[in-house]
Parts: structure tokens; C-alpha cells; sequence
């Protein structure tokens, strides 16, 4: 708080004059000079009585080094024999064909495949499923292919009134706010989704990622931004 006028105080702990701020002195505080005269009066305060410097030093002493006797022969073959040793079993690598002992996780699956090491697992699955041996190879998964083909209604033209003074206009009349998450948006949507239909009360402003969440569904956005 500088250029604030300060107060004179008195250390509840050591006695000496410190001055601090009023409005600390409000909040509760400003009652010690130091933080090592706050750590006595916070001690105080909660055990009744200062710690001294002796007794910090004994209870520093107590908590170092080992905090309980080692575990004597009898109680570490106690404790192997309630925990035993983990089940190894031997695979084979599929890329080197190595034999390798690993610890058994779970169910072993019948047509489940086991490498020696990470290389040898990215190899293998580059050669299997890149290129010819991908399952997925030269099928094309655009145009009507596509889980949201809409017949082409994307590559229609836009009216030429849909330009970038009438998108200002919708962007300054929804303050730059998405209608969906509130958040900052610059993108114009057609609420039904006719590039024809230019009136302001069908545009509206979204986020970039509300307005790709827009292309599914798009009966449900109708209903959605549709006034009652």
C-alpha cells in the first residue's frame, strides 16, 4: 500500500515499536514486528504457551532419521509370504521372435500379440497398417460416403448481400458474443441454413467451435435458436 500513512504498534511478543498499515490493523494483523515474533504469537495463540528455541530444536531432532526399528527376519518372511512374487510368463516377440518372460497383466487374450520392447510393437504396426496393409486403404470416406452428406447444400453460393458490412452488423448487434457458450465469437450463422436468406433476424453470432458443432443435427439448432 505505498503512499498510505502508517500507524505505530507495539510487538505483542518482543515489545518493540514497528509501524505497519491501519488497514492491516483491521484485518487483525499488524500485531508483531517480525515473522519470527508472528510464528511465537500464532504458537501462543493455539497452545497456550511460546515454543523456546530448545524445544523447536528437540522436536526437529524427533521427526529426523528413522522413524521406526528395521523390520526384524521373521517379519520379512511374513510379509513374502503374504505378498509373493509376481507370475512370469514367456511370449514371444512377433517382430524378432525372441523368447521374453513378462509379468502377467489381466486376461490373456487368445489372438493377443507380445513384443519385447516399444520399437518392435511400432515396427510391426507400421508394416501391418500403413500403406496396402492398412484395413482402410484407398476407401474414401468424402463426399456421399460421409456420415453428415447433406446432399452438397455446402458448396452453394452465398447471396452477394451476405458481405462483410452486413456480418459487422450482426457481429456489433451480438457485441462479439457467441449465442450458444457466451464466449467471444465472429462467426455468422444462418439459423435455417439458407445462404439466401439474409434477414438479420436470421443471423446470428457464434465461436468458430459452436459453429462446426452447428452442421449435425441441424433440426435440433433450428428448433434451437427459433424464438417461441
Amino acid at each position: 500500500m505505498p503512499g498510505k500513512p502508517k500507524v505505530e504498534r507495539i510487538c505483542k511478543i518482543c515489545g518493540e515499536k514497528f509501524l505497519t498499515y491501519a488497514a492491516w490493523i483491521r484485518r487483525g494483523r499488524g500485531k508483531c514486528c517480525s515473522r519470527k515474533c508472528a510464528d511465537r504469537w500464532h504458537s501462543f495463540r493455539l497452545k497456550g504457551r511460546p515454543i523456546d528455541e530448545e524445544t523447536r530444536r528437540k522436536i526437529s531432532k524427533a521427526k529426523t532419521g528413522i522413524k521406526r526399528p528395521p523390520f526384524s527376519l521373521e517379519w520379512r518372511y511374513r510379509l513374502g509370504q503374504s505378498n509373493p512374487p509376481p507370475q512370469l510368463l514367456e511370449y514371444q516377440c512377433e517382430w524378432c521372435g525372441l523368447i521374453f518372460r513378462k509379468r502377467k497383466c489381466g486376461k490373456i487374450k487368445e489372438r493377443q500379440r507380445h513384443f519385447c520392447c516399444d520399437a518392435h510393437r511400432s515396427k510391426w504396426r507400421t508394416e501391418h497398417y500403413s500403406g496396402e496393409g492398412n484395413p482402410m486403404y484407398g476407401v474414401s470416406m468424402g463426399g456421399e460416403l460421409h456420415h453428415g452428406w447433406k446432399g452438397g447444400v455446402s458448396f452453394e453460393p452465398y447471396s452477394p448481400d451476405f458481405n462483410e458490412i452486413l456480418k459487422n452488423e450482426i457481429r456489433l448487434r451480438d457485441n462479439f458474443t457467441c449465442r450458444i457458450c457466451g464466449f467471444y465469437g465472429k462467426s455468422v450463422h444462418h439459423i435455417d441454413y439458407n445462404k439466401l436468406n439474409n434477414d438479420p433476424k436470421n443471423l446470428i453470432t457464434l465461436c468458430r467451435s459452436c459453429h462446426g458443432k452447428t452442421n449435425y443435427k441441424r433440426d435440433y439448432w433450428i428448433e434451437f435458436f427459433t424464438p417461441e
